[in-house]
C-alpha cells in the first residue's frame, strides 16, 4: 500500500516540515511502526526537533496518523509513503516525487 503527501503553502507549523517517513514492523511491540523526521526552515540554536515514532495496529490506522501529523507538519516536498505488508519486518523509505507538484522533471 502507498499513498502521497503533498506540500502546502498553508501549514499550522511554519518552522518544522516533514523530511522522510521510514515505516516498518516492530516485532518487540507487535505494531506497525513509522519514524518521521524534520526539517528545520530556521537555525534555532536552542530547539532541534529530531522526529516522531507512531505505533498503530494495522496499516490502516498507521496511514491515517501519519496523514493527520501531515496536517500539522506539511512535508518540504511531495512525498511518497510506502506501508509494509502484513508483518513485513524490511525497512520501507519514503521516496519524494519530482513531478509530483506539475513540475518538469530535469535530467
Amino acid at each position: 500500500m502507498e499513498f502521497v503527501l503533498l506540500p502546502r503553502t498553508y501549514r499550522r507549523a511554519k518552522f518544522m516540515r516533514i523530511q522522510s517517513i521510514i515505516t516498518t514492523w516492530d516485532r518487540q511491540a507487535r505494531a506497525y511502526l513509522a519514524v518521521v523526521t524534520f526539517e528545520l526552515t530556521q537555525h534555532v540554536w536552542n530547539c532541534k526537533p529530531m522526529g516522531h515514532k507512531l505505533y498503530a495496529c494495522n496499516v490502516e490506522t498507521l496511514a491515517r496518523l501519519i496523514q493527520d501529523l501531515a496536517l500539522l507538519y506539511a512535508p518540504s516536498k511531495a512525498l511518497a509513503v510506502h506501508l509494509p505488508d502484513f508483518e513485513d519486518e524490511g525497512l520501507h523509505f519514503s521516496r519524494i516525487l519530482p513531478d509530483a507538484a506539475g513540475k518538469p522533471h530535469k535530467t
